[in-house]
């Protein structure tokens, strides 16, 4: 049987179109929400769902592995070697950012190299962004020892319970208790249970003619969050409940939408594919740009980008991953976590 359950899983899952269409976009979402902009609207209410949504997806698509050593296999391949090769890529940005832009001498080996790559298996990832990888790699652990139990979906719900608590301390208390990873790991996990549990007890199927009231409840879901965002526009997740109420509106007006949307191209089923890329990656095109451009144009306090110029950074950075996304696929699949 466990034989039977293991080669199921090494089979490549159908490709379900809202998924493909919600993991890109939010990608480019957070590559948007990176690029240094004024503090707008738009900006507010994005930054309440972009990392809520892929703990979203990434508990509905879990599945709990045949074994242990199926399961540690399968999160080394796609979790621990991309992080850890994300860290090698990144680390020469890295260096020349923290002498030039910051100024800061690193000349012994031990603060330049031993350090830094220690910090890593810490949960301090010297390519930032990449803590997202860690963190899953957390969550996914906890959930395989989780939901092996006959009660593990009451259990899991305590351990969000738990989670909530120990961030509402985290928050009163305005500092890490951890690492900025771990806690942040413990911040978002009851997005990674709720979207489990969505999958579970009804899961998302695409709509093909949405009805009257789809598409009222999709517009609601819009309208609620950014009204919200907008009267707590200057720090919205201040108070904790509205954090998590704006994540999950957020998260699902995606998932409504894209549910929505049946055709799917090959461009967006790359990028969905190659989000690990665009996650990994970005920053280091931000800064870049940022640099050049600061220097160009004699911006000694820094770029502020207006909103249509983000979005047309993020797409331009997207597009130059899109074709870094197709090389790895023929030759460097390693990063990819082997898909």
């Amino acid at each position: 049987m466990c034989m039977a359950i293991e080669k199921i899983d090494k089979k490549e899952r159908p490709r379900i179109a809202w998924i493909d269409w919600a993991k890109a976009v939010g990608m480019i979402i957070v590559v948007f929400g990176h690029v240094p902009q004024y503090n707008t609207i738009e900006k507010a209410w994005i930054c309440t769902f972009q990392m809520p949504l892929f703990f979203f997806l990434s508990g509905y698509l879990h599945r709990v592995p045949s074994d242990w050593t199926t399961g540690l296999k399968k999160y080394w391949r796609t979790l621990v070697v991309p992080y850890l090769l994300f860290q090698v890529i990144f680390y020469p940005y890295w260096i020349v950012q923290r002498k030039v832009q910051e100024g800061m001498a690193l000349d012994n080996l031990m603060d330049s190299v031993v350090v830094p790559f220690a910090d890593c298996f810490i949960g301090k990832p010297i390519d930032g962004i990449t803590w997202f990888l860690y963190a899953l790699l957390l969550m996914k652990l906890l959930a395989d020892v989780v939901l092996r139990f006959r009660c593990g979906r009451w259990l899991a719900l305590a351990i969000v319970a738990v989670a909530i608590a120990f961030t509402w301390i985290m928050r009163s208390r305005q500092h890490w208790f951890i690492t900025p990873t771990i806690d942040s790991a413990i911040y978002f996990l009851p997005f990674f249970f709720l979207g489990y549990v969505v999958k579970y007890y009804c899961p998302f199927g695409q709509v093909d003619k949405p009805s009257k009231g789809y598409i009222l409840k999709t517009t609601l879901l819009l309208v609620v969050s950014v009204g919200l965002v907008s009267l707590r526009l200057p720090d919205y997740g201040a108070w904790q409940p509205m954090f998590y109420v704006l994540g999950v509106l957020g998260t699902f007006f995606i998932i409504f939408l894209f549910r929505m949307v049946k055709w799917c191209p090959a461009v967006i089923v790359t990028i969905s594919k190659g989000t690990i890329i665009l996650l990994g990656l970005h920053w280091m095109f931000i800064g870049t740009t940022n640099f050049v451009l600061e220097h160009a144009f004699n911006l000694s306090s820094g770029i502020i980008y207006s909103t249509p110029q983000a979005i047309l950074l993020a797409l331009a950075i997207t597009v130059v991953c899109y074709f870094i996304i197709l090389f790895c696929q023929r030759h460097f699949k390693i990063i990819l976590g082997g898909r």
